[in-house]
């Protein structure tokens, strides 16, 4: 039992160090010798949590992804109607990246292909289940004419598009406002955009 925790503990120090490392500094920029001198741990502690730095970043990546495609999922599965759906997946998309600035600039980077090839065995699961579910709802709202019928990419770009874009920016330091105080903008805008 106490080798579990002590596992569990150095997973998640190292976890820490490499989003901290990761967000500040660059996937490219942190070595895993950075990331172990960070989380306080061993060599080989570090190598038996994570065997190098792209199944780390895969890692972070893919557990981002999850709680963000998660807490959008639980937005429109609560909304009695449409447009409560369509604004409260804007207002937590927004409030997700304002609450997890670390996790999401990871997510809005440049991740590198051998990483996203290395997620897409936890992420493109959970990712179909994302699109699955969204399509369904979407289809069952654009039925009672509530929102306009256009393919899936397109109505989940203007959809969520413009507050992943402001996020972007806010997160490189070009925009100065914090994604939760422009919630009502942006939910504003993407229901006029999916009604008209």
């Amino acid at each position: 039992m106490a080798d579990r925790t002590t596992r569990t503990s150095t997973s998640e120090r190292v976890v820490a160090a490499a989003t901290e490392l990761f967000s500040t500094r660059g996937y490219a920029r942190t070595s895993m010798e950075q990331i172990r001198l960070a989380a306080g741990v061993s060599n080989g502690s570090l190598y038996h949590a994570f065997s190098d730095k792209v199944s780390l970043a895969a890692h972070l990546f893919s557990a981002g992804m999850q709680q963000c495609q998660s807490g959008l999922l639980e937005a429109i599965e609560r909304a009695e109607i449409a447009q409560q759906g369509v604004r409260d997946a804007v207002c937590w998309q927004l409030q997700w990246v304002d609450d997890n600035a670390a996790t999401a600039r990871i997510l809005y980077s440049d991740t590198p292909d051998d990483v996203l090839v290395a997620a897409s065995t936890v992420h493109d699961p959970g990712a179909r289940d994302y699109v699955r579910v969204t399509t369904r709802w979407l289809k069952r709202h654009i039925t009672d004419g509530a929102i306009v019928d256009r393919p899936f990419q397109v109505t989940h770009a203007l959809w969520l598009g413009p507050a992943q874009e402001y996020s972007r920016h806010w997160l490189h330091g070009r925009a100065t406002r914090r994604p939760g105080d422009v919630v009502r903008d942006f939910a504003d805008g993407a229901w006029a955009a999916l009604s008209t």
